[in-house]
């Protein structure tokens, strides 16, 4: 659960000795509540780690996904983000995730048929978007990205 989540979270903060306000990054859906409960995602990880203090950032609408996997593929590729050869959880999704057979551009998809795949690499994804964000403009139907051209990428890298 999102609780559970960010008590393993804080508890691993604290033995760590980390002091500083924490940022969530994700996606738009953390603010639904549903039918079980009163509260969404956020609300449950503003309440858990009020004590750390955490910054919400996440954009208001979800980016087209080639756009997001282009946005994360180039910060990888530049070495804006480096990853911790112990996160072998994201370096499995990174590396076996792939699109939904039969999707063409620009309605790619990722394929979420394997339940283990695609929850790391979309909250780092959630992440690259905010930091390392591309120019996006929206005209119509259109998206188009200032300076380097929307590949679609087929694979992460």
């Amino acid at each position: 659960t999102t609780k559970r989540a960010c008590n393993i979270i804080d508890e691993w903060m604290t033995m760590l000795g980390h002091r500083q306000p924490v940022v969530v990054f994700g996606d738009p859906s953390g603010f639904k509540k549903n039918t079980t409960s009163d509260f969404s995602d956020f609300d449950i990880i503003a309440a858990t780690l009020t004590r750390r203090q955490p910054g919400l950032r996440v954009r208001p609408v979800h980016l087209p996904v080639p756009v997001s996997v282009d946005t994360l593929n180039l910060a990888l590729e530049s070495g804006r983000i480096l990853i911790d050869p112990d996160c072998e959880g994201l370096i499995d999704d990174l590396r076996l995730v792939k699109w939904r057979k039969g999707a063409q551009f620009p309605t790619l998809q990722l394929d979420k048929s394997d339940v283990k795949r695609t929850h790391f690499s979309d909250a780092l994804r959630y992440m690259a978007e905010q930091v390392f964000p591309l120019p996006v403009t929206h005209t119509g139907t259109k998206i188009m990205v200032s300076g380097t051209g929307t590949r679609a990428s087929t694979e992460w890298k």
